[in-house]
């Protein structure tokens, strides 16, 4: 919205033109320079400065708080991953391990299945001569 200037006549739109404050004479009868405590747009302007030095403190505070947790951070995930190196080279252990055992297993059932086939390879010997044995004192002489 514009508004024309009093004694403009429409020839524009409204600005604000911002003049000096007069400073208040000090007892001495001289002027005295504008200060925040006799010009409003001073004491907006410190007010701005104030706010934009406590954000930028805080700034500064959220910035180095984000800093020490990524190295925090980073240390824990170091941390991490020398452990999980750790797991998997146990597991890989594991692995071996569980390997030799089938393995050791394995060379155990074989023995014993060795083991049965002899023994039934004795017991059927052991049967067929004394079947030998039975077919010769059957015979008569």
């Amino acid at each position: 919205m514009t508004d024309d200037i009093p004694g403009s006549h429409g020839r524009g739109p409204r600005r604000l033109y911002l003049r000096r404050a007069a400073a208040p004479r000090e007892a001495g009868g001289e002027t005295g320079l504008s200060s925040p405590q006799n010009n409003l747009i001073l004491r907006q302007l410190q007010g701005l400065r104030s706010e934009n030095k406590e954000f930028l403190e805080r700034h500064v505070r959220d910035r180095e708080l984000l800093i020490r947790l990524s190295e925090r951070m980073e240390l824990g995930f170091e941390h991490i991953r020398t452990d999980i190196k750790e797991l998997r080279h146990e597991v890989n252990d594991l692995r071996s391990d569980m390997v030799l055992l089938e393995n050791k297993i394995l060379n155990g059932q074989n023995e014993i299945l060795d083991i049965v086939r002899r023994i039934d390879a004795a017991e059927e010997a052991e049967a067929f001569e004394l079947v030998e044995l039975d077919d010769d004192a059957a015979t008569p002489r």
